[in-house]
């Protein structure tokens, strides 16, 4: 063995032949019948769709899944197309995210259109206060409040 290598045991002697002036000769690996390929390829499509559903599962425990009407999630809607047409190809924007932008807008609207009904006055005082938190930080600092917000539309827009 050279100086210098540490010792690996059975590996080191494994390339060496009985009399050691050459290396034993190597495996070589033989291709899988169509009937183990196939088998695999099922395997692999299986596994893949059972972690599919396990993330969906981890994600609905891990995020907060709100179903709003239509009127309060269209504008944050628009403001993630806005933020997009105005940052696309800009390098150093001072937009901040998306989700910072489309965070701000939807609770916006949510105070804007909800603040009026006295059982959720509290609430609503206290979202007032977090927006203004918020907007104070500025869009390149909201990620402190809020690091992501998604919104979608329903498949029936009339919900």
């Amino acid at each position: 063995m050279p100086e210098g290598w540490l010792n690996l045991g059975d590996a080191d002697a494994s390339m060496e032949a009985a009399d050691g002036s050459q290396p034993a000769k190597k495996r070589v690996a033989v291709g899988q019948s169509n009937a183990e390929d196939n088998e695999t390829r099922l395997n692999h499509m299986i596994l893949s769709i059972q972690t599919a559903q396990k993330q969906g599962m981890l994600e609905a425990i891990a995020w907060w899944t709100v179903m709003c009407p239509n009127y309060l999630v269209q504008p944050a809607l628009n403001t993630t197309k806005e933020y997009a047409k105005k940052t696309k190809g800009v390098a150093g924007h001072k937009f901040g995210s998306p989700h910072v932008q489309l965070w701000r807008t939807f609770i916006f609207t949510l105070i804007a259109n909800v603040k009026e009904l006295p059982e959720v006055k509290k609430e609503m005082d206290i979202l007032a206060d977090h927006l203004k938190q918020f907007e104070e930080a500025g869009p390149l600092n909201g990620h402190k409040y809020c690091r992501q917000a998604r919104a979608k539309e329903l498949r029936d827009p009339e919900k």
